[in-house]
């Protein structure tokens, strides 16, 4: 049994720290990994993001340009509709005066007056005895 005692001076490595360095090893080789793999997948994911976005966008710019396409056609349109509305109106003003005209009796041409005579001011006589 004296040959069981462990001298001080000598350092035996116990089998409980070598185990636990391993799992420590292991433990962080594991983190390591995780963190990749997340990573990655943090990545693909924001690569979806970035293509679905893309894809909207593109798409609201179509929208947006049919929507000015269809404004631009409705301005013309309402362009249109007032030129046709102001034509109406001076046709329905023509027609009016017309019909008025033809309606009422023809009128006499009235001959001008002569002006009438202006007076004139008295003229002053001289003394002729001066």
């Amino acid at each position: 049994m004296v040959s069981d005692v462990i001298e001080i001076g000598k350092a035996v490595p116990p089998l409980g720290i070598g185990v636990i360095l391993l799992l420590l090893a292991l433990g962080g080789w594991g983190v390591f990994a995780y963190n990749l793999y997340a990573g990655r997948q943090e990545a693909h994911s924001l690569r979806e993001d970035v293509a679905r976005l893309t894809a909207e966008r593109q798409q609201f710019t179509s929208n947006l340009q049919q929507m000015a396409e269809e404004v631009a056609r409705l301005r013309e349109e309402r362009d249109r509709s007032r030129l046709a509305l102001e034509r109406a109106q001076t046709d329905l003003i023509e027609a009016r005066a017309e019909a008025a005209a033809s309606r009422a009796p023809p009128r006499a041409v009235q001959q001008p007056s002569p002006p009438p005579p202006t007076a004139t001011p008295p003229s002053r006589r001289r003394n002729p005895t001066r």
